[in-house]
């Protein structure tokens, strides 16, 4: 994922079914930073899908090397796969070296653009910090993804975030992946 001129940022994450609707999932991110310096996140996840049509996600994100928050670490629950329009989200995160929450919303679907499946998603969500200034994000999201044999994908996307942040600018996220299956 390249951020504006900011770095480049690599990750990898395994998942697995440890049994019938219930995964754990684990990652490992870092960024090559150009002007700052860099920094690395490790995450765990476990999930399960309850009542048949919700998921719920229970995680713990890590943060070494990062500008803002280095060596704190933010809790979240999500819930999504809601039977409904749109497919939305809810996640609420809590860092308790702060004691800051953020709670971000999300929306998406699948179009049909020249006869690929194209998925759109629009997010926004709010932050607490301890500065007087509003951390209130919003943003888009487009993605593509290709099958290159039976168990590797390739997806490209783009990610549009703002925020009515005074000390935030607004940026476009490019970014390519590949998934695989065994």
């Amino acid at each position: 994922v390249i951020y504006s001129g900011e770095g480049l940022d690599s990750g990898i994450s395994v998942s697995t079914e440890i049994f019938d609707s219930f995964d754990l999932g684990l990652s490992f991110d870092a960024k090559k930073a150009f002007d700052q310096e860099d920094d690395t996140q490790f995450g765990v996840e476990v999930g399960a899908s309850v009542f048949e049509d919700v998921n719920l996600g229970l995680g713990f994100v890590a943060y070494n090397g990062h500008n803002y928050l280095d060596g704190e670490s933010e809790v979240y629950l999500e819930v999504s796969g809601l039977d409904l329009p749109l497919d939305p989200s809810l996640t609420a995160y809590y860092n308790a070296d702060r004691e800051w929450w953020t709670f971000e919303g999300s929306v998406g679907h699948s179009v049909k653009v020249f006869g690929q499946d194209v998925a759109v998603s629009a997010f926004a969500g709010s932050t607490e910090t301890s500065s007087l200034d509003s951390h209130v994000y919003y943003g888009g999201e487009a993605s593509v993804s290709h099958s290159l044999s039976d168990d590797l994908d390739l997806k490209l996307g783009i990610t549009y975030v703002d925020t009515d942040s005074t000390l935030l600018d607004r940026e476009f996220i490019f970014s390519a992946g590949l998934t695989t299956r065994f």
